[in-house]
């Protein structure tokens, strides 16, 4: 126990500055909101690596349950002030388990523009000319920007992404593209392109073999379900591709790739077994880290009851996957309201602004 001599009930604290020790701080809520209302009135009086702190222990608390989650969306609010890149690093990090968390919920929607609206004044200040850096560090903010910006729908960023994979279209031979955007500018005109642009990927991916990585995963980022069952389909007969690795893309890249990539592993588990042995099961328990309803848990135990003959340390990992989806069960329940309504408030105060 430490008594901190002078402070008032007014003033916020910070522990670990400048981060000289490897742990993560908690703090009561009430002094969280003090940090946060001051990282809006004025993020510099924190050194950066405190900043960067606040927001990484904020979102890794949040997803262990010792935390609203609430509280990190709520730390990431200054970021549209925020020009170094360290911090912005950390919630780039960071992001993922919340994605995941509440991309088939209407807040998802929310999350979107509220990410677009922080992202946009370093996404106006960088643009997309990579040659005009002198620090190394300059390019890497520069790429973490622009990829930020086209995951969550920037609309001149998805522009600029078309444009420069519609050039390379035209040109097959000449790509163009920098190769630290190329995962981005392939999904996302494949994401917002149509059957031409998904034609052109799968194609090439056959006989490019530098891209042919970063193609497979992009083709799984188009929105039409039609698209991305087909592209399941494919992968049980063509030899360039892996199915396990297709739906693994395609359940990573969208809500609705998900619930199409699980619905494909469970009406072709049987095939998938034979080809792949009792791999197969990993496939299925990999779903589980994003899944977090009722429902979602009640086909996980389908399966399980299904294939109960499953061999034992098979089980065991099924035992541990249903555990995680109980486990993502309750930070839903705690946390999903939170985070609408903070992200509702959060958009009109937005849009005022912009009025």
């Amino acid at each position: 126990t430490i008594k901190i001599e002078g402070a008032t009930n007014v003033n916020w604290y910070i522990a670990n500055i400048n981060q000289t020790t490897f742990i993560r701080v908690n703090y009561d809520i009430e002094n969280w909101r003090k940090l946060i209302k001051q990282l809006l009135n004025d993020h510099e009086i924190f050194p950066v690596r405190n900043r960067v702190h606040l927001i990484d222990d904020a979102f890794y608390l949040g997803e262990a349950l010792y935390l609203d989650h609430v509280i990190a969306l709520e730390a990431m609010e200054y970021l549209d002030k925020e020009s170094e890149y360290s911090p912005w690093q950390a919630f780039v990090a960071d992001q993922m388990f919340t994605k995941y968390m509440i991309w088939r919920t209407s807040a998802y929607g929310l999350f979107e523009k509220y990410i677009r609206h922080l992202i946009t004044p370093n996404y106006n200040n960088f643009g997309w000319a990579f040659d005009n850096f002198t620090k190394e560090i300059d390019y890497y903010h520069m790429s973490e920007t622009l990829r930020t910006a086209c995951s969550y729908s920037h609309a001149d960023c998805i522009n600029e992404a078309t444009a420069q994979y519609g050039d390379w279209m035209e040109n097959p031979d000449d790509n163009k593209i920098e190769d630290s955007m190329r995962n981005t500018v392939y999904c996302t005109s494949i994401r917002y392109g149509g059957d031409a642009e998904w034609s052109f990927a799968y194609k090439r991916q056959m006989n490019d073999t530098d891209e042919q990585s970063r193609l497979q995963s992009a083709l799984a980022c188009s929105r039409q379900p039609w698209t991305l069952n087909m592209y399941m389909e494919k992968a049980m007969d063509d030899e360039s591709l892996s199915v396990t690795s297709t739906i693994e893309n395609v359940r990573d890249n969208s809500g609705l790739g998900f619930d199409l990539a699980w619905d494909f592993t469970m009406n072709n588990f049987d095939f998938l077994h034979e080809k792949n042995s009792d791999e197969a099961y990993d496939l299925v328990w990999s779903f589980a880290s994003k899944m977090n309803t009722q429902n979602d848990l009640k086909k996980l135990n389908a399966f399980g009851a299904k294939y109960y003959d499953m061999p034992g340390e098979t089980a065991n990992d099924f035992y541990k996957a249903v555990q995680r989806v109980e486990t993502n069960i309750i930070w839903a329940d705690r946390n999903m309201m939170q985070i609408k309504l903070f992200l509702q408030a959060a958009i009109q105060k937005i849009s005022a602004m912009n009025e």
